[in-house]
């Protein structure tokens, strides 16, 4: 074992031992599960307001390259929710510094808010704006969920291991609005509008998308919708300046249980897509099914299934993957707490030309971590993560963007979260 390693052992050794020593000294008569997010930095749901802060201490070994580097993150996050409106705001700083760059550990910084109100009886209003800057130009390929997320169901920041891939300052502002009315009963209209906006030194990234969708509720388990949308996404820097997606979202969300297992449900959700291309236009079909199953009492597993198109700021041409992902969660003891998760993705970068030139990429990743819930305040973890990407020969790619990379990493520390507010 080289030097770095052992000095990994140590230190993860030191950070698991500081952690566990309260453990010990607490007594161990209660047989409940331990309440809380495992270090989530949230204290549950109901009326009223909160007000928290989060700290992570981590010591990563970077498996490939044999190195060790401390990750140290802090955040504060506020929430208020009452009958009719909810509202929070979180922000952190997170340092760390990656093998393959030289130089002190540069910090990068995140924040975001959102409100979400009842106008009126029939009308819902959420807003949600978000804004990070960081030293690394950042990329996560892998498909993301069309939606930005329900404000009620954000989480605390916490790292996601996303892969670096050079020094470049960065500054990212994130915004959706979505209005749902209630037309009748059983019928709504949503509009929804977001935004995306990217700078690097070099490079500019902007894409607009509205939408708006009439939805039917067919019985507890099915809703029929149809909408249109239209994305218009521009860039500089890259041979490319601006382009439009129109979105059919016409199709079917279905969400039931089995009938011979209650704890077995099946979701799926369809769609389609417009993209101009060669003077003309390509039609894609989209979608995504989630097979689910409650183990016992307290474990869960899924598979997922994901038809893609999505546009990502490094690359002129949509990503139209298909993606195939596995889940399992539960709780080992009442204090210990496993999650497990990887996918994989195949797909290309644009339409297939005349040529069938080699225009393909494909993706992999996955994680597996151990929580052990000390207190309601303390948490250690051990984590593993591995990622990996290709393209193929055709595809044009930024500078000093690589063909092929891999990273894999061990990552071991102590998660406080400190109420200040409850």
């Amino acid at each position: 074992m080289c030097f770095s390693s052992r000095s990994f052992v140590i230190r993860a050794a030191v950070l698991m031992v500081c952690g566990l020593m309260p453990a010990i000294a607490q007594a161990q008569s209660a047989r409940t599960p331990v309440r809380g997010w495992f270090g989530s930095g949230r204290a549950g749901t109901g009326q009223g307001q909160s007000l928290s802060l989060i700290g992570r201490a981590f010591e990563v070994l970077d498996t490939g390259r044999d190195a060790v580097n401390p990750e140290l993150q802090a955040g504060i996050r506020y929430d208020r929710q009452s009958r009719q409106r909810s509202f929070f705001f979180a922000a952190d700083a997170s340092s760390r510094r990656y093998a393959e760059f030289d130089g002190p550990a540069p910090v990068s910084y995140d924040a975001t808010a959102g409100v979400a109100a009842n106008i009126g009886r029939r009308t819902r209003l959420q807003v949600i704006q978000g804004f990070r800057t960081s030293p690394f130009y950042l990329v996560t390929l892998a498909p993301r969920p069309d939606a930005a997320g329900s404000i009620d169901a954000a989480s605390a920041p916490e790292s996601a291991g996303q892969h670096a891939l050079f020094e470049r300052h960065t500054r990212a502002l994130t915004g959706t609005v979505a209005m749902t009315h209630l037309l009748a009963r059983h019928t709504s209209v949503t509009l929804d509008y977001g935004f995306e906006r990217a700078r690097t030194e070099a490079t500019g990234f902007n894409s607009h998308y509205a939408k708006a969708t009439l939805s039917q509720y067919l019985g507890r388990y099915a809703i029929a919708r149809a909408g249109y949308g239209r994305r218009i996404v521009s860039r500089n820097g890259l041979q490319f300046n601006e382009k439009s997606v129109h979105d059919f979202d016409i199709g079917l969300d279905y969400n039931r249980p089995f009938s011979v297992s209650r704890r077995t449900k099946l979701m799926f959700a369809t769609g389609s897509a417009l993209v101009p291309h060669d003077g003309g236009h390509r039609y894609r079909l989209l979608g995504t099914a989630s097979l689910s199953r409650e183990i016992g009492r307290s474990w869960k597993a899924a598979l997922d299934y994901g038809r893609n198109l999505e546009f990502v700021e490094t690359f002129a041409e949509p990503l139209l993957s298909d993606s195939v992902g596995a889940r399992l969660e539960g709780r080992i003891t009442r204090r210990l707490n496993f999650t497990a998760s990887a996918n994989v993705s195949n797909g290309s970068v644009g339409f297939a030309g005349a040529g069938h030139a080699d225009n393909s990429y494909d993706t992999y990743g996955a994680t597996a971590r151990l929580r052990w819930s000390i207190s309601r305040l303390l948490t250690s973890q051990v984590e593993y993560v591995a990622y990996g990407q290709g393209f193929g020969s055709s595809v044009e790619l930024p500078e000093r963007f690589g063909s092929e990379a891999k990273r894999s990493e061990i990552r071991v520390g102590l998660t406080l979260w400190a109420p200040l507010v409850r």
